[in-house]
């Protein structure tokens, strides 16, 4: 879903967030999962992070060091690409982050990887619900 303009916090305060997410798809390709997304608008946007997991709930490894720079306009966003060549089967949950000019960070929906393998996913299966 796409996220964008002003999200009431608590206290009275309202925060601004910094992009229009318009998708965001990690997917296997052979041995490496290929991380594209995309936004629609970026509005003083530092950057971005790419996160896995075991579960959808944490705790998340980064995939690369850094920030992957913004490119993106308040007028136009951009489509972004990383390649995680080192992706741990049992950790096919993907999240992003995205990182303002002022360090504010937000996070958005965990996503499971396309074309997992089945083996993984019968892994997944052993995983309870509840704790």
């Amino acid at each position: 879903t796409a996220m964008t303009g002003v999200v009431n916090a608590c206290c009275d305060q309202c925060i601004t967030l910094s992009i229009d997410l318009a998708s965001f798809q990690p997917a296997y390709v052979g041995s490496t999962v290929v991380v594209d997304w995309a936004t629609s608008s970026e509005t003083d946007n530092a950057g971005f992070r790419v996160l896995r997991s075991a579960t959808p709930w944490g705790p998340w490894t980064a995939v690369h060091e850094g920030l992957v720079p913004a490119q993106g306009t308040p007028a136009q966003g951009a489509n972004y690409s990383i390649v995680d060549t080192n992706p741990n089967i049992r950790a096919p949950f993907y999240r992003l982050e995205d990182i303002d000019v002022n360090g504010n960070v937000t996070g958005h929906e965990a996503v499971i990887a396309a074309n997992w393998p089945l083996i993984a996913r019968f892994w997944l299966s052993m995983i309870p619900v509840a704790l």
